[in-house]
């Protein structure tokens, strides 16, 4: 018989889930591989390099403490 072929974020949800000694009920199974898939996706986009134009600029700012000339310290 032919096996089916595995999508490979499967298989890695099944090892994580390994690895952690989680065991998935049946019932559950497509609620929780549907999740982890989205999770998954998200970690990679938010771990993934950026270029520093596409950083908010309004969140981090350094002129509240820069000492100005002149300025009592």
């Amino acid at each position: 018989m032919p096996s089916t072929p595995v999508d490979p974020i499967t298989q890695q949800i099944d090892a994580l889930l390994a690895s952690a000694g989680l065991m998935v009920p049946p019932d559950l199974k497509v609620g929780v591989y549907s999740e982890a898939k989205d999770l998954l996706i998200a970690v990679q986009l938010l771990r993934s390099p950026r270029p520093a134009a596409v950083e908010p600029s309004n969140i981090f700012s350094l002129v509240q403490y820069a000492v100005l000339p002149g300025a009592p310290a």
